[in-house]
């Protein structure tokens, strides 16, 4: 009996999103999403490889579109193509594998279990990795523009005022050496406006990728996820090939917030900028 093997799921879909919630239940589940992950469960190994190829060409996961440089360019692609495949079949991916699938696996194309990887960065590298695996399933998180643009402003926010009380402490430091990072992670989103306009990006670029992936793409409205977890995890399941059954799947919902759902309608300082993104809002359904 022949032995299968299986695609990856590829979950896209901007940060803050819920990407990280779902792919978290769909790990709980059973789908595989790697042994080293962040604290948004994104795997190390594979986010590694996606700020890889957007550094190529001067972009990261807040420049996005960046990415067409090496999309545009037969020779580059070919050779990033070339050398992720070649990448995936070397001993490095036990990063995402662990040590006792890496030698049950040896390497990422002979998996014979559901398994994927969750980062918002996919949205863009997508076309590359379908070069490697053509026959990947696509899972697209989307939410509320605002409720995200709001998101990252908040963290951008925080993180800028951890940064500055650092900065006063560590003046000292900057006798030695020059500092390596910036005072923001991410200026792009300092402003409701940069923030939302990244999430136009990437949800014009989701859109463009569903219609071109049919039935490959299963695309999950964050809202409809928090008011029906169970219906949509149902879905994702059978979608993604696990064995779990309805009593496994209502187990891993109950401390969802239901809350989430819309949430800037409870922020009396965001509704004049709902307002103003209106016809933004409708072009994707909200």
């Amino acid at each position: 009996m022949s032995q299968r093997y299986f695609s990856p799921v590829i979950v896209t879909g901007m940060h803050r999103s819920g990407t990280s919630i779902v792919t978290r239940l769909l790990e709980k589940l059973g789908l595989l999403v790697g042994v080293k992950k962040d604290q948004n469960c994104e795997s190390i190994f594979f986010q590694d490889l996606n700020k890889w190829m957007l550094l190529q060409c001067d972009g990261s996961w807040e420049h996005p579109r960046q990415i067409h440089y090496i999309l545009d360019n037969p020779d580059i692609l070919t050779m990033t193509a070339d050398y992720l495949q070649y990448w995936l079949k070397t001993p490095h991916i036990v990063a995402y594998l662990g040590l006792a699938n890496y030698l049950r696996y040896l390497n990422m194309f002979r998996i014979s279990r559901p398994w994927g990887w969750k980062d918002p960065r996919n949205t863009f590298t997508l076309p590359i990795w379908l070069k490697l695996f053509p026959e990947a399933k696509v899972i697209n998180i989307y939410r509320h523009g605002l409720d995200i643009a709001q998101s990252l402003k908040t963290r951008h926010d925080s993180y800028l005022a951890q940064n500055a009380q650092l900065h006063e402490r560590r003046k000292w430091y900057y006798w030695t050496r020059m500092k390596r990072g910036g005072f923001a992670g991410a200026t792009r989103s300092a402003t409701l406006d940069g923030a939302f306009a990244i999430w136009e990006e990437y949800m014009e670029e989701d859109f463009r990728q569903a219609e071109a992936l049919g039935e490959r793409v299963v695309r999950v409205k964050y809202e409809d996820f928090l008011e029906s977890p169970c219906d949509v995890l149902e879905k994702l399941v059978a979608f993604c090939g696990l064995d779990a059954s309805q009593d496994d799947i209502a187990s891993v919902t109950g401390e969802l917030r239901k809350s989430r759902r819309y949430a800037y309608l409870q922020n009396e300082k965001l509704k004049p900028w709902a307002e103003k993104y209106k016809s933004n809002l409708a072009k994707f359904g909200y």
